[in-house]
């Protein structure tokens, strides 16, 4: 994982000065937040990206396996998906941001699993000191 972490930088560090187009994603920022700062080296790049890759894999899968028993639970879920994306996208295969903006009942279901659904980490939930109640 550090090896393909530790490509994907160096990759995107030679093509941002050589000038060429670069994505406006987590990367592209992790590397402008360092421009200027020495106390940031490669290793605590590559650690740091490593972090929100994995971290982002599994609580995207996470909430799309959630999203899939919704969907399983409730077919006029995805009849209206379906119907949301066939008429904002039509023959097109490819989505633009635009596009995803256009997308509001999908936006709610994805909220709604995520509120039914938190993905969170198991050592985020705490006890409070007073009456023992438990809160994620």
């Amino acid at each position: 994982m550090r090896k393909i972490g530790r490509d994907c930088i160096e990759k995107r560090i030679k093509a941002v000065t050589s000038g060429e187009e670069v994505p406006n994603d987590i990367l592209t920022q992790m590397l402008q937040s360092c421009v200027g700062n020495k106390s940031v080296d490669m290793e605590t790049l590559v650690d740091d990206f490593v972090t929100f890759f994995v971290a982002g894999q599994e609580t995207t899968a996470n909430m799309l396996s959630f999203l899939i028993i919704i969907i399983h639970q409730h077919p006029e879920v995805l009849d209206h998906l379906l119907s949301e994306v066939e008429g904002v996208l039509g023959d097109r295969k490819e989505v633009t941001g635009d596009d995803l903006d256009k997308m509001k009942f999908t936006e709610q279901v994805i909220h709604e699993v995520l509120r039914l659904y938190p993905v969170t980490l198991p050592s985020m939930s705490k006890e409070s000191p007073k009456g023992g109640i438990e809160m994620s």
